[in-house]
């Protein structure tokens, strides 16, 4: 994933975070067919550049059912976007290098070990 600068290469992370994007939108597609989501499986049947942001959009709005894959695809989607600025690999907490493992593992990763480990000790804030 490393080229002879140091820097990650963006063709093999684009390549992952669009077999992660396809994998997704697949077990979406599978649970629209469950549950009987037309509207859903209209949207998944559209341009794949159009498909990131009208899924979000869906999602955000049919609630708990789908709250993983909508995480996932607002990471992806963030990912792409890091992609095109030069921030891949930079946790969107500290700005330090993720260490590369993490990124094998997880491509779409945005938060270093230590950011990450903060972020999910933080208390959960619910507004009513």
């Amino acid at each position: 994933m490393m080229n002879s600068k140091g820097k990650i290469a963006n063709t093999s992370v684009s390549s992952a975070l669009a077999h992660k994007f396809h994998q997704l939108t697949e077990h979406i597609n599978t649970k629209a067919v469950v549950n009987h989501n037309d509207e859903l499986l209209d949207i998944l049947a559209m341009n794949e550049q159009l498909l990131i942001s009208k899924l979000i959009s869906h999602l955000e709005v049919a609630g708990s059912r789908y709250c993983d894959e909508l995480n996932e695809l607002v990471q992806i989607d963030a990912s792409f976007s890091n992609l095109q600025t030069g921030n891949y690999g930079l946790c969107s907490d500290c700005e330090c290098e993720i260490a590369r493992e993490l990124l094998d593992e997880t491509p779409f990763r945005q938060r270093c070990r230590q950011c990450l480990t903060k972020h999910n000790a933080a208390p959960v804030e619910i507004s009513l």
